[in-house]
């Protein structure tokens, strides 16, 4: 199952989510519901919302010569 690595960057704050889903829209839910309050001050219950449906517009691209090889 692929590996995906979510970052987030709003207003200097940082917050980086990763897990193993069969592809990445399933993957934007689960970081999107399951981000800990705080952990990107400021973003707000519909700031979040919006930047996951923006997520699931999105287009997501396969970052060159980084692939998880499991085990």
């Amino acid at each position: 199952m692929p590996f995906h690595t979510f970052i987030v960057n709003f207003k200097g704050s940082t917050y980086a989510a990763q897990s193993s889903y069969s592809n990445c829209k399933g993957f934007v839910s689960a970081w999107s519901g399951d981000l800990p309050d705080g952990a990107v001050p400021g973003l707000i219950p519909n700031l979040r919302w919006g930047l996951s449906q923006k997520a699931h517009r999105g287009e997501f691209a396969e970052v060159p010569n980084r692939k998880h090889l499991g085990g």
